[in-house]
């Protein structure tokens, strides 16, 4: 494993994550870690939704001009809603 060195960290950031660490028991470098996975992950998610959300608008973008009746759009649009939802609740639910 390598080690990773943080310059000119300001100090208040510092005692924050030292105050974090002696909450939870860890050491500096330890609470440091988890502090850094948590990022890792919350920063893979915000990209995964930001793919998502890319995705989802290019395939109604596509449909915007299907010869569809209003009803049959309208229908087709809140099922894609739905499963749009519940691909990112299935994904919230993994992560944790």
């Amino acid at each position: 494993m390598g080690d990773l060195l943080i310059r000119n960290m300001p100090e208040s950031m510092r005692h924050e994550v030292n105050r974090l660490a002696q909450h939870h028991g860890h050491s500096l470098s330890e609470e440091a870690k988890r502090l850094l996975q948590k990022g890792l992950l919350a920063l893979a998610q915000e990209e995964q939704a930001s793919d998502a959300a890319d995705t989802y608008a290019e395939f109604r973008q596509e449909f915007t001009d299907a010869l569809l009746a209003d009803d049959e759009y309208r229908e087709m649009m809140t099922a894609i809603d739905g499963w749009k939802q519940e691909s990112t609740q299935t994904k919230a639910e993994a992560a944790e």
